[in-house]
């Protein structure tokens, strides 16, 4: 009899196989707290206490198996809001998490083997309705496309964080981390001039040589033939700048230097010609309007004195540091090809941002603003939800969906959760006025020790909002993070 020493078994379900191929059986659990993979690697005589970033865990059940072969335990799961499988391919040392479709797994209890001897561990379940079995065989995965995404983490939401192109990684323009412009990718230049996408140019995203992309995209027109090509939400840090507001939508038209050039191409970037700027719109009559047309004037409320600058015509101010550089923020958004104009990536809508106001450990401020139902301005009139990754069953203190954000801790800030100094949270449902958010039942935060403060922003499920409705969340908050007394 032996006593082991590992990290916690009481997360959630626990899991066993072989992560590294070493002939060893590891033992692993999804920690949802951290949104991690909490991993005990075995000696033989002990286990390597380790921390593996990874898609989500919690869409459903979890299920592991070797999907390509190599000998390590890889993890999947259905996800019933996207219809993909979530795959979780282990490295050995990590995940590589990918994005697989397949047949659906929804219709009942799903069982997993190598039921074709080939070593890699397929996925079936019997479908009553049809009274068949509906079997995936694993097959090697198919090549990523153009316009696919590659990225290391996602955030707390599960979307993906500071994703980079595929052009851009296969095919970067020389000296640049950067994709060629995106109208010059052969599977956009086979779009009808006219923007009219009939069923055959529909299907050339996903068929053929010059396919643009494995993902479910989705297009919305608005005042022309053909406007957006919608991909899914992803989260994007940088530096934030201001562009313009449009007179013929109402939108807030905005640039993110991106971390890592993040969705980056040459279409758009800073003028040193190597750092990729993201696009990013959204509806001032949906997200700001409703909360501020009737404040007054002189109200401190940042996103107030942000609104009359953007009116006066000069709010390039407050999202400028005093060397010049933008300040940093932390947005979700959709990401899209707005194709009325030579086709270009975008973040539209625009649905999460907290801006870095104040960069100060004992007065940390941030501009806060989430909402989950927006369209894209003239070229894509529809409004489009924001899938929170939570499953449709998700209810928080009776609101639907859940959104969360992660505020860094500083690095020379004391290890203990932060004071809120300042806490001005204000929220409209629907057609309603504003009224008082600090409630948990709209808006909560929780201390992550050794990552920061996560801020959730709680708003009725897209599906349930009429088209007038606006359901919006704002903020301006201050933390006191305290002196930095034991560093970790």
């Amino acid at each position: 009899m032996q006593e082991w020493k590992g990290t916690w078994g009481s997360d959630g379900p626990i899991f066993v196989g072989d992560l590294n191929a070493d002939g060893k059986t590891d033992v692993f659990m999804w920690r949802d707290s951290t949104k991690t993979w909490t991993v005990n690697l075995s000696t033989g005589t002990g286990f390597s206490m380790q921390e593996w970033k990874g898609a989500w865990g919690s869409d459903g059940p979890i299920f592991v198996g070797d999907l390509n072969g190599d000998g390590k335990t890889d993890v999947f799961m259905w996800r019933d809001s996207t219809k993909t499988w979530t795959v979780n391919l282990s490295t050995g040392t990590g995940f590589s998490m990918q994005e697989w479709k397949g047949m659906w797994g929804s219709d009942g209890p799903i069982h997993v083997g190598d039921l074709n001897g080939d070593g890699k561990t397929d996925v079936f379940m019997w479908r009553d309705s049809e009274k068949v079995w509906s079997i995936n065989v694993t097959q090697p995965p198919s090549p990523l496309r153009p316009l696919d995404l590659s990225y290391k983490a996602t955030d707390l939401n599960g979307y993906p964080l500071n994703p980079v192109l595929l052009e851009q990684v296969n095919h970067p323009v020389t000296g640049k981390t950067l994709a060629k412009h995106i109208y010059d990718l052969e599977c956009i230049k086979q779009l009808p001039d006219n923007g009219d996408l009939d069923d055959t140019h529909w299907n050339a995203w996903y068929t053929g040589d010059n396919s643009c992309t494995h993902y479910p995209v989705t297009k919305t027109t608005g005042n022309l033939l053909f406007g957006h090509v919608n991909f899914m939400p992803v989260a994007i840090t940088g530096k934030i700048k201001w562009n313009d507001h449009s007179t013929d939508d109402g939108d807030y038209n905005l640039w993110i230097a991106s971390t890592n050039n993040a969705l980056g191409s040459i279409d758009q970037m800073l003028p040193d010609l190597t750092t990729a700027l993201v696009y990013c719109e959204f509806d001032s009559d949906e997200a700001i309007d409703p909360l501020l047309d009737n404040v007054d004037e002189d109200d401190p409320f940042w996103w107030k004195q942000f609104k009359n600058a953007v009116d006066s015509g000069d709010p390039a101010l407050l999202l400028t540091n005093r060397d010049g550089s933008g300040k940093e923020v932390i947005a979700i958004g959709l990401y899209s090809l707005d194709c009325c104009h030579p086709c270009e990536v975008e973040l539209h809508p625009l649905y999460i941002m907290a801006i870095h106001v104040d960069s100060d450990p004992r007065a940390d401020r941030w501009a806060l603003l989430a909402f989950n139902k927006g369209n894209q301005g003239y070229c894509g009139g529809d409004r489009i939800g924001l899938d929170s990754n939570n499953g449709a069953n998700a209810y928080y203190n009776g609101v639907d969906e859940q959104y969360s954000v992660l505020l860094p801790r500083p690095a020379c800030s004391a290890g203990s959760a932060p004071v809120f100094t300042h806490k001005d949270v204000r929220v409209v449902l629907g057609g309603g006025k504003p009224i008082d958010a600090v409630a948990p039942k709209y808006f909560d935060s929780t201390f992550l020790r050794g990552k920061g403060e996560k801020l959730d922003f709680r708003l009725r499920y897209p599906g349930k909002q009429n088209d007038d409705d606006h359901y919006v969340i704002m903020g301006d908050i201050t933390l006191d993070w305290g002196e930095n007394e034991v560093p970790y």
